[in-house]
């Protein structure tokens, strides 16, 4: 579930977001071949800064561990804000092409034991 006041939007190709976020599928939010909604870009096949947490209610913890779960990681960072109080934060990440299935959380995670 979405932290109160928190707004997190992905760019991407379209397929590779169904991919990660299969319930995206079922909400019919991003259908592959046809233009979407207003935040999409002009390309059929891409997106541009779509609301993902408006449609699968994750948390910005959740929606990581997800894109790294599929083999995503995280190459560069950048954020900032306004003398409003207003801040963000951006990532670029980067998909092992060798990784299209999600890798199992058993050789993902490190557990210990407290």
């Amino acid at each position: 579930r979405p932290e109160h006041g928190e707004s997190v939007n992905i760019s991407g190709d379209k397929s590779s977001i169904l991919d990660v976020f299969p319930e995206l599928r079922s909400a019919g939010c991003l259908p592959i071949g046809a233009a979407s909604f207003s935040w999409s870009s002009d390309s059929d096949n891409y997106v541009t800064r779509f609301p993902l947490n408006g449609f699968c209610k994750m948390s910005t913890a959740a929606i990581f561990e997800r894109l790294f779960q599929f083999g995503f990681d995280i190459v560069s960072s950048c954020g900032g804000g306004s003398a409003e109080g207003a801040q963000f934060s951006e990532y670029i990440l980067k998909r092992n092409s060798n990784c299209t299935q999600p890798i199992s959380e058993q050789n993902y995670i490190k557990t210990e034991k407290l």
